[in-house]
């Protein structure tokens, strides 16, 4: 993983102490980088330094996705079918929510409730408080890869079915569908200006 000068777009440090995959990282408001790889390990990284400051290593697949919440906690991803719960503060397992594939999106919302996208193409509503989950979407045909609330007060969804499905995140009701993309949709984003931006392979 590398630091970038944004504005020479030169590699300022390089971080070297993971040899595998790095398949998501995020910060949180501690200030502190966290990186999720293949190794199956979450690694906290000083910024500044690019140097480790500590590892989670509860995981027995690869972390997928990474995720700081609006409650403090770090949520991740992995291929053993779970999303831990983790306090970033001392690296150290919460909770989890064990499902039956491989966790690759995640987003929470201000009243406390994680959405879980999944290999099996279902999106699962979890209480983060308990890791207990509420409910299940089940309107894709294909991997759900992305998930993100809307400002507009709903749940979005980019898939391997090509869709963007708009959804209801009290009811997990289907609302509307976006269907022009011809290839997997990656990625979903949520704009200020109220506009959802979705990028596909």
């Amino acid at each position: 993983m590398r630091k970038i000068d944004e504005a020479s777009t030169n590699v300022v440090v390089v971080y070297t102490d993971t040899s595998a995959t790095v398949n998501s990282v995020t910060f949180c408001n501690d200030g502190y980088l966290y990186s999720g790889a293949n190794d199956n390990e979450v690694h906290k990284i000083d910024p500044d330094t690019m140097g480790q400051v500590d590892t989670y290593t509860n995981h027995t697949g690869e972390v997928e996705h990474l995720q700081f919440g609006n409650d403090g906690y770090l949520y991740t991803g992995s291929n053993d079918n779970s999303t831990h719960k983790i306090d970033p503060s001392t690296m150290g397992y919460v909770a989890s929510f064990e499902t039956t594939n491989t966790v690759i999106s995640t987003d929470l919302s201000n009243d406390g409730q994680l959405y879980v996208g999944t290999t099996d193409n279902d999106i699962h509503k979890v209480n983060a408080s308990t890791m207990d989950k509420v409910d299940t979407y089940t309107g894709h045909s294909h991997r759900v890869r992305s998930v993100q609330l809307g400002s507009d007060g709903y749940l979005y969804s980019g898939s391997d079915d090509h869709e963007v499905h708009q959804i209801d995140p009290d009811t997990l009701g289907q609302v509307d569908t976006y269907t022009s993309h011809s290839a997997d949709v990656e990625h979903v984003e949520f704009g200020n200006e109220g506009y959802i931006y979705s990028g596909a392979a």
